[in-house]
Formats: C-alpha cells, sequence, structure tokens
C-alpha cells in the first residue's frame, strides 16, 4: 500500500480529498495529514510517504517550496500533485515543468484524481520491475556472463515473511547456487543448478511449494542475451498462476483437460444471481470453463471483466433497470492476484455483492437503515465506514455518498453522534467514571473523548454530570 500525505491550509479540502474516495481500492492509503508547508516538511520527514498532495499557496511555506526543500534533504524519491484554483494554473503547470507528477484543478475531479493514481501505478510498477531484474541479474551473473555455466536450471520462489532459518541450512548442504532478493516487502528465493534436477533437488523445491510459492521454473542459456530470462521466466509464470503452490517443470505444463467441463452460461449466473442463490458451484463451473480456452492473467481479467459488463446489460433487460456498481474496482483488485483460484473467488465476491445489491433495491431492503441499525448495536467497537462497507459488501465511497444524500450528514459525524448520545445517558444513569464512559462508547483515548463531548456540548463531561445532579435535586 502506497502512503499518501495531503497537505492544504483549508481543513474542508484535506478532509473532502481523504474521503472523495476510496484509496484503498487504488493501492493507496492517507496516513498523515498537515494545514501548511512546515507541517508537511515535517510530515514528510516523519512518514516518508510516496505520494504528496498539496496546496500551491499556505502560510509558513509554499507547497512548491515544501517540496523542493525535501526532495533535496531526503535521498528518496515521491511522487507530488499540485492542487490549484484556476487562478492558480499557470503556476500549477510551471510547477510540473519542475518536476511535479501532475496538478488537480479544486474542486477535485474524482475521475481525474483516479486516473492519476492510475498512472503512478503503472509508472511505479514498470520502476519496481525494473529495478528487480536488474539486482537480480547482478546479483547471479556480477558483470561477467561468461562464469556461469551453460543452461542452468533456475527455481525462483517467494515467501511473504523473510526466508525461515532452516530452508537457508538447507541450501547449504545441496549442490546449488541461490541468491536470495527482497522486492515490495517479499522475499525471493531462486534457486541455481548445473545439472538437472536430483532426488535431494526435487525435495528441497517441493518443500519451497509448502512454506512459500513457487513463481517459476525453467531452464536458461548463460549465451543468450540476460533479457531472455525474464521473459522465460514469466512464461512459466503463467503456469504457477494458473496452478498456485504446485511444482511445475517446463515439460509438463498442460491445460485442464476439456472433458471435465461442466457447461455454463451467462445467463445461469444471471439467474442465480437475481434470485440471491449461492453462487459458489455455478461460478466455480464457469471458472473451469473459462480456463479451458484462457491461459494468459491478462486475457482471463480481459474476459471477466467483459462477461461482466455483459452480466450487466442482461441485469438490465431482465429488470429494466440499471445497477450502479464500479467495474475498475474488480479489476484492481484482479491485477494483484497471486492465484487463478483467488481470481475466481475475487470474482465470486463481485458478484455476490450485486445480488445482495438487487436484493436492497428491489426488495426494499434500504441499506442505509441496515448501517444506522448497525451502528447502534457496534459504536462501541473501532469503527470505520470501511469496516462497515465490507461488511456489507459495499465500496466504501459509494456507501458515504448514498449515506449523506439520505441523512444530510457524513456518517463519521452521524457515528460521532450515536456515541455522544450514548455517553451523556451513562453519564446520568450511571456512576462510572468518565474514562470508563469514554471507553464504553467507542473511544480508547481520554483526550480525544474530551475534545469530542465539549465541541458537542460545549461544556466537560464532568460538568455536564454535576449540571444534571442539581436539576435533579
Amino acid at each position: 500500500m502506497k502512503k499518501v500525505l495531503i497537505v492544504d491550509d483549508e481543513k474542508i479540502i484535506r478532509e473532502g480529498l481523504k474521503y472523495l474516495i476510496d484509496w484503498e481500492n487504488y493501492g493507496f492509503s492517507v496516513v498523515a495529514m498537515a494545514s501548511n508547508g512546515k507541517e508537511g516538511l515535517q510530515a514528510i520527514e516523519t512518514y516518508h510517504p510516496d505520494l504528496v498532495i498539496t496546496d500551491i499557496k499556505m502560510p509558513e511555506q509554499t507547497g512548491l517550496e515544501m517540496v523542493q526543500t525535501a526532495k533535496e534533504r531526503l535521498d528518496y524519491p515521491f511522487y507530488s500533485i499540485i492542487l490549484s484554483g484556476y487562478s492558480e494554473f499557470e503556476y500549477a503547470q510551471q510547477a510540473v515543468s519542475l518536476g511535479f507528477t501532475s496538478y488537480l484543478l479544486k474542486p477535485v475531479d474524482e475521475d481525474e484524481l483516479i486516473a492519476v493514481l492510475k498512472t503512478i501505478q503503472e509508472e511505479t510498477a514498470k520502476l519496481d520491475e525494473n529495478d528487480f531484474e536488474k539486482r537480480l541479474f547482478d546479483k547471479i551473473f556480477g558483470t561477467d556472463k561468461t562464469g556461469l555455466t551453460d543452461y542452468q536450471f533456475i527455481n525462483c520462489s517467494r515467501f511473504d515473511q523473510a526466508i525461515p532459518v532452516d530452508i537457508l541450512e538447507q541450501l547449504e548442504e545441496l549442490p546449488l547456487k541461490y541468491v536470495v532478493l527482497n522486492n515490495l516487502s517479499k522475499y525471493y528465493l531462486i534457486l541455481l543448478t548445473t545439472a538437472p534436477l536430483n532426488q535431494d533437488v526435487y525435495q528441497f523445491t517441493k518443500i519451497c511449494a509448502n512454506r512459500g510459492k513457487i513463481i517459476s521454473t525453467g531452464w536458461v542459456s548463460a549465451k543468450q542475451d540476460l533479457t531472455v530470462i525474464p521473459k522465460q521466466l514469466n512464461d512459466l509464470s503463467e503456469a504457477a498462476f494458473m496452478f498456485p503452490n504446485q511444482l511445475i517443470l517446463p515439460e509438463k505444463i498442460t491445460r485442464m483437460s476439456p472433458e471435465i467441463m461442466i457447461p455454463v452460461t451467462l445467463d445461469d449466473l444471471v439467474s442465480k444471481i437475481i434470485a440471491t442463490n449461492d453462487l459458489t458451484t455455478v461460478v466455480m463451473a464457469y471458472g473451469r470453463s473459462l480456463c479451458a480456452d484462457y491461459y494468459l492473467k491478462d486475457d482471463l481479467i480481459w474476459k471477466m471483466r467483459h462477461d461482466y459488463a455483459t452480466i450487466l446489460d442482461k441485469i438490465k433487460e431482465k429488470l429494466q433497470k440499471s445497477i450502479a456498481v464500479d467495474e475498475s474496482a474488480f479489476c484492481e483488485k484482479a491485477r494483484q492476484a497471486d492465484s487463478y483460484p483467488e481470481l475466481i473467488t475475487l470474482f465470486k465476491e463481485e458478484l455476490e455483492k450485486l445480488s445482495r445489491q438487487i436484493a436492497e433495491e428491489f426488495n426494499n431492503i434500504d441499506i442505509i437503515d441496515q448501517l444506522i441499525y448497525y451502528v447502534d448495536r457496534h459504536y462501541e467497537e473501532d469503527l470505520t465506514l470501511k469496516d462497515i462497507a465490507d461488511h456489507f459488501g459495499y465500496n466504501s465511497a459509494y456507501l458515504g455518498k448514498k449515506f449523506k444524500r439520505k441523512m444530510d450528514e457524513s456518517f463519521l459525524n452521524y457515528l460521532e453522534k450515536v456515541r455522544m448520545e450514548k455517553a451523556t445517558d451513562l453519564l446520568k444513569e450511571s456512576h462510572l467514571m468518565v474514562y470508563e464512559i469514554a471507553d464504553k462508547v467507542g473511544y480508547n483515548n481520554i483526550d480525544y473523548f474530551y475534545k469530542k463531548f465539549k465541541h458537542f456540548y460545549h461544556i466537560s463531561p464532568n460538568e455536564y454530570r454535576r449540571q444534571i445532579a442539581q436539576k435533579s435535586k
């Protein structure tokens, strides 16, 4: 998840940007906000954000000065976006020419922001890929290609945590050369051997498959150009995507046998979705038939996206009503899937969300009423709009806008109002200490509770309790 810092002297702009989109859907997370250039610079030094979104004109220090100072002081690259009004448009364009990633006009348009985030993700992915390949080649070959015996076997396994010590100890006893690389919080173990797999090496690769995830296996010639290696690894990684955690040798890559396919049509899926029936069986059958014709990950995602759009059209035709869904969110998640089973599970979850949405819209089940009911029973928990959206199978940005349209206030404001009302009830009816009441209504920080209570009632909790006691005499 890439870290985002928002810097603007207007609180409404900062808060608006934070809740404008579901940042995590696009691989970003807002880690901090600052109200001027000086605070922003401190936040950059503290959080090392991957992206800084800043206003141009601010007290203490302008956005341009802040970013330029940060880049001079800190030895790490980050993206930066300038926010500007129409009167500052030429200034913003000049900022881009000086190295800023982009500029956005106020008020920020949701689609424009998402487009910039996607561009950043694509650029970052390319840079990460190039850097990873360069480090891999340098570690394996150094500066001399001729030092590697021709046709060495390469096996690459990925681990989500540091490679276990016992695996590294076993490696010392095998006739293997190996390389360990770290990239984007993942650990890669690349094995090299000068001979075909013997039984010991074969057993070891099975251990790697059980403990980590085999990315690819294959043969490469040291006499070939080094750019051939990533292509050969990529070809086999497609097989690893289809059959995760299995040892896949090049000569054994096969597609799923057609005789085990169960015919399934998009009409079958549509019927199940509208009837809100269990989708597991029909989606699994759809997945099996899909991989008979599509093998590459990008092709599978394209086909699923195309089928999803067709499903929406068929539902519209049957129900005579459009269903508002965020198709791009599925695509973003799908691209991050590590295996074909995970991709199918994502597709199933997306169709289940669609099914629940239809149930709500056509069976008069108001999701906002459900949300209010849920908050009334869980207000003491560490609640966020994203938690509740996930619980009901909705996009948090969509649910937040829907809530505001109906309730004429933000979800956060409503949640705080409920908590304050519950707090006043406890102050009236119990002898609990104020810190105990704060904890019971969802605040684990007593100072923050005092601040919020005073904001709502203009007196402290203790003063409120004294006033209630005096009135009852």
